[in-house]
């Protein structure tokens, strides 16, 4: 006896028709439903959170590209909204950054260990920032990981049906 027959009698002693492949359609659907609801959504919404605040206190370059813009040829207008977005995506990836490592450093406890002045009066400098500043991108390990994250999470459509 096969598989199917099987199944087929079993439903119908339950009285019931069974379908192996629709239930794990739904299965699937419910797990990917609450996965949005549990993660995503709230990812996104701290995205947009960050990203409004971003857009609400410009720094000064963007200032500067708005209050020029109108006085600028108006085909670049659409370049130089383009490369304001681009900043303030980048804002908001370091927003977010900043504030993932904090939650890191206040679940290790190590920043509460060490303190910021030495006995000597010399002021602690964190070695992953003086890495960083030399560098000059100021991205540590997984830092271009959530950066990549957020660019597909901000441009995709795909969690947003």
């Amino acid at each position: 006896m096969s598989n199917n027959q099987l199944l087929q009698n079993l439903g119908g002693v339950l009285g019931t028709s069974i379908d192996l492949q629709q239930d794990l359609n739904e299965i699937m659907e419910i797990i990917r439903n609450k996965f949005k609801e549990k993660y995503i959504n709230r990812i996104e919404s701290l995205i947009q959170g960050n990203r409004m605040q971003a857009q609400e206190n410009p720094t000064r370059e963007i200032a500067l590209l708005q209050a020029v813009k109108p006085f600028l040829n108006p085909n670049i207008h659409l370049q130089i909204d383009q490369l304001i977005d681009a900043m303030n995506t980048f804002r908001t990836f370091q927003n977010i950054s900043q504030q993932v490592k904090s939650v890191q450093l206040q679940s290790s406890g190590s920043e509460e260990e060490r303190p910021l002045i030495q006995d000597d009066g010399v002021y602690e400098i964190d070695e992953n920032c003086m890495n960083s500043k030399s560098v000059g991108i100021g991205m540590e390990n997984g830092e271009l990981f959530i950066f990549i994250l957020l660019i597909l999470l901000l441009g995709s459509s795909k969690f947003n049906n």
